[in-house]
């Protein structure tokens, strides 16, 4: 009589009993915020009054947006081609957002920030130790981001009238957002440094905020209590 074969082990007896319960619910370790929103304002931002003032400053950011992706003698055309897509503007106001938006670009001083490479609208998010202990995400969206060799270049524009003159008069909130983008960019670039600006499009101006002013914003933020960081 030939020798029986063992019997197959039964493969459903290995399997741990914890395979049929339901996982228990995770509880996130940290919430979410914007850097823009990390800190109150201080004290309310003067702005002209209008919904025609914010569609301004939408169409001039959506412009400092787009045309520097665009050789430079083509940018004109694609500027016109744009504000005619806004007839309720006047004419008035179309000659002023086109000199706005060209005070900018053909500005010398911001060659920097729309050298070729650079980027808009930049996605950066993430959680570092410096802000709350990193038990906030932050989720960033940066207008202007320049990636060199040893310097890394973050703008935001703002729109604000009037503009201020002195990074002392400049609102805490701004400051923060900015303090935000630069540690987020640090976790990335960490060999580099990180120069962070506000560029005001109304006058034009291109300030430069010190480490120190954006040191003292995140002083405050992580001294607030996590559920007013929103």
């Amino acid at each position: 009589m030939p020798n029986a074969r063992p019997a197959s082990p039964d493969p459903l007896a290995a399997v741990p009993d914890w395979i049929n319960r339901a996982a228990a619910p995770e509880t996130p370790q940290y919430q979410t915020a914007s850097p823009s929103t990390l800190l109150a304002r201080t004290e309310p931002i003067t702005r002209a009054p209008g919904g025609g003032r914010k569609l301004r400053g939408i169409l001039i950011h959506r412009m400092l947006e787009i045309l520097p992706d665009h050789a430079p003698e083509r940018r004109g055309a694609l500027c016109d081609a744009m504000l005619a897509d806004y007839p309720n503007f006047s004419a008035a106001e179309r000659a002023a957002i086109r000199a706005e938006v060209f005070g900018v670009l053909d500005n010398p001083d911001f060659s920097g920030v729309f050298a070729k490479g650079s980027r808009a609208e930049v996605s950066l998010a993430g959680r570092v130790p410096s802000i709350k202990g990193g038990t906030v995400f932050l989720t960033a969206q940066v207008d202007r981001l320049n990636v060199t060799p040893d310097v890394i270049y973050l703008i935001d524009y703002k729109s604000n009238r009037p503009v201020p003159r002195e990074v002392a008069d400049v609102d805490d909130s701004y400051i923060a957002q900015m303090a935000a983008y630069r540690e987020l960019a640090r976790a990335v670039w960490p060999n580099r440094t990180v120069r962070c600006g506000l560029l005001w499009t109304d006058t034009p101006a291109l300030m430069w905020l010190p480490d120190n002013a954006m040191d003292a914003a995140l002083t405050q933020v992580n001294a607030l209590p996590t559920s007013d960081t929103h």
